[in-house]
């Protein structure tokens, strides 16, 4: 049989048990346990061919491993404890190779090994809350090693003093029994005492280690353990602390059955802490019972209609800032605290000024005035709308289509009065006498209308506000006789008038 399967095999036999049972209150603190373990050890061997004064046989293979064990609980992480193991295992002569994780057989045995170890040790639990709980372990031992004759020969005697290490995983099973399954190496670190003569089993005694089939072994093992006692109620306030859900409260404490501090209000904070003993049920609290005032206005989160109240500023029974002119803006922001009802106002409290004017909008007849238009008391343009038409006979320059100087100066003035009106819509019309082609002048009072268009724009007319058409030699638009130069110089003319 070998030694893997049956740990198997106990593994699986011990997560079946954890996996039925439901876990209870469990304090490791105060208690005694008792228990019981079971499972396999495996000898840590020198080497192949262990040389026998008759030949050679494979050292002592995987055995038996039963023991017994008392731990007391110093805390929730740590526990001490005594342990015995009884060992049992044979050697197999049939062997010659590594085969020590290989399960005993008598059949092909020339020595039968027994052993009683007694050790003490401490284990260290990472994590005492868990469902499953992986601990550490460290101690020291003393091994009783006796190794029989299968003939009826001679036995032997050796007892060594130890070291152990390990690891393993512990599962409450209810408060009172615990599973744990366990790993844990023995080093044999020296020799107490020992009878065995030189070629008994080994070619020399078993004194010096080298000489030794084996120095050390490993264990695997499963155990069950019970535990008693451990009722201690550490914080002196009637309830034990396996039951206590909170075993840290003060003396002198009244506590309810859970061990808690009373809390009166269920404000979350206990009655011997509590300031504000009569906080209405669900107001948030700080950590001296008294419900929230987080602008520290002196009124209380859960009644404030004001909470973000800068520090310092006087407020109401609603915990908001006076606002005696009651246009929306409070008294320590209101830059003009004298606002009529009714009248919209801006952040400073103030009457609102839409286009900026300098009149306010409840006062402005034109509330629409672009920026840096000149007006009345009013808010309206001191300007006038263009309701007529506007002929200009501009002299362009040869090749040209910007306005000359002296239309320049008249065009700025066009150009404030129509930025003035931003609903007026205005038609640039060009026009040509009938000299040259009818193509031509076509395109050149095309030209001729987008120039004055594109020097409108370019002092501060919105494009949208403008459209240019050209009308070229079209007889029906001439206002004079082309056949003087003054007639053509009349008939040669931009128009801008409002769009109809």
């Amino acid at each position: 049989m070998n030694w893997k399967r049956i740990t198997i095999l106990v593994l699986a036999v011990a997560m079946l048990m954890i996996s039925v049972t439901s876990l209870s209150a469990f304090e490791r603190k105060g208690t005694t346990a008792v228990g019981v373990r079971a499972g396999v050890f495996m000898p840590l061997y020198n080497g192949d061919d262990f040389t026998l004064y008759n030949g050679s046989n494979q050292p002592f293979l995987a055995g038996w491993d039963f023991g017994l064990e008392a731990r007391r609980g110093l805390s929730e992480r740590v526990a001490v404890g005594l342990t015995f193991n009884y060992l049992k295992t044979y050697d197999d002569t049939t062997c010659t190779d590594n085969a020590g994780d290989d399960f005993y057989s008598s059949e092909n045995a020339l020595a039968k090994l027994t052993g009683m170890a007694f050790g003490f040790d401490a284990q260290w639990f990472y994590a005492p809350d868990w469902r499953f709980q992986p601990y550490l372990l460290g101690g020291v031992g003393i091994d009783m090693w006796k190794v029989e004759a299968i003939d009826g020969g001679d036995s032997y005697k050796s007892t060594d003093f130890n070291l152990k290490i390990g690891t393993g995983l512990f599962v409450p099973l209810s408060d009172k029994v615990g599973f744990d399954a366990q790993v844990k190496l023995t080093k044999d670190i020296a020799n107490l005492s020992e009878d065995f003569p030189a070629g008994f089993y080994g070619p020399d005694t078993w004194e010096e280690y080298n000489n030794r089939p084996f120095r050390g072994y490993l264990e695997v093992t499963a155990g069950l353990s019970y535990f008693f006692g451990g009722k201690i109620d550490t914080d002196k306030d009637g309830v034990e602390d396996a039951l206590d859900a909170c075993p840290d409260t003060p003396r002198n404490v009244k506590v309810d059955e859970r061990g808690c501090p009373l809390d009166a209000d269920r404000d979350g904070v206990p009655d011997y802490l509590d300031q504000c003993p009569d906080t209405p049920s669900g107001v948030k609290v700080d950590p001296r019972g008294c419900p929230l005032d987080s602008d520290g206005d002196g009124v209380a989160d859960y009644l404030d209609k004001c909470p973000n109240t800068p520090s310092g500023v006087a407020v109401n029974d609603d915990g908001c800032p006076p606002d005696a002119d009651a246009d929306g803006v409070p008294d320590y922001l209101d830059q003009c605290p004298g606002t009529q009802a009714g009248i919209k106002v801006d952040a400073k409290g103030c009457p609102l000024d839409s286009d900026g004017d300098g009149v306010p909008d409840h006062l402005d007849k034109c509330p629409g005035t672009p920026s840096g238009i000149e007006i009345d008391s009013t808010g309206c343009p001191i300007v006038k709308r263009i309701t007529e038409k506007i002929t200009l006979n501009i002299q362009y320059a040869t090749n040209s289509y910007e306005p000359d100087d002296v239309s320049k100066q008249q065009l700025d003035s066009i150009a404030l009065r129509i930025r003035a009106y931003p609903d007026t819509k205005i038609e640039i019309r060009g026009f040509t006498d009938n000299s040259g082609s009818e193509t031509t002048n076509q395109t050149l009072s095309e030209n001729r209308a987008n120039g004055v268009r594109d020097y409108l724009v370019s002092k501060g007319v919105p494009a949208e506000q403008l459209t240019a058409k050209g009308y070229g030699e079209d007889p029906a638009y001439f206002v004079a006789d082309n056949a003087t130069p003054e007639g053509r110089a009349k008939n040669r003319r931009v128009e801008i008038e409002q769009a109809k």
